[in-house]
């Protein structure tokens, strides 16, 4: 496992038996990812051989960063208050629906930066990687959330599912340093408000 910094330099290094189950390594004062004023990104890189032959190699981007969210004072990146003005993003574009490609995420970005948001809510179901990149690339602070629409009342497969798809999602994309939110469901009264809708799921 090698983890560079952003100008390519080596800034860690762990070598082990492919049979151990995880690695831990120190980076001594890290650069943080700090929003849109420095989303400073480092890269890990995880290449697997045997002996001297390289069979599998895999290298991610990723954030040292902190978050806080109080009810009097709100959100903290990296102990700094931030006051979050955002959009809700859809993987749609004109004349082409959800089929997008790269071109037209830059684009939704390069928006997204003109008009000064700082935040993201990614809707209404995971987006891909590209896209997830590109937010920690411009510093955005991002909700993800999962594809659940009003929880019906009572369904527990429909519990289980989600709780299942958040999982997923997590682990999926809890490398991305722009991620500061994981979301349930939306328009969770849509049907009508009970003791149910709020209950505590997950």
């Amino acid at each position: 496992y090698e983890v560079y910094d952003r100008d390519g330099r080596l800034a860690a290094e762990v070598v082990l038996d492919a049979m151990k189950p995880a690695i831990t390594t120190t980076i001594e004062r890290p650069h943080l990812w700090d929003g849109t004023a420095n989303p400073y990104l480092y890269r890990c890189q995880a290449s697997l051989w045997r002996g001297e032959n390289l069979c599998d190699q895999v290298s991610l981007p990723f954030g040292f960063r902190s978050i806080k969210m109080t009810a009097d004072k709100g959100f903290f990146l990296n102990g700094r208050h931030v006051k979050l003005r955002g959009v809700a993003k859809h993987q749609d574009f004109e004349d082409m629906g959800c089929g997008i490609g790269e071109e037209q995420q830059e684009l939704d970005m390069a928006l997204i930066r003109e008009i000064g948001a700082n935040a993201v809510r990614l809707s209404h179901y995971q987006h891909p990687q590209y896209t997830y990149r590109l937010c920690d690339e411009a510093g955005m602070l991002v909700w993800a959330e999962i594809p659940m629409l009003a929880m019906p009342d009572g369904n527990e497969a429909i519990v289980e599912n989600a709780e299942q798809q958040l999982t997923e999602l997590i682990l999926q994309n809890m490398h991305h340093p722009s991620i500061c939110f994981w979301g349930l469901q939306n328009e969770i009264a849509m049907r009508g408000e009970s003791q149910e809708t709020y209950r505590k799921v997950l």
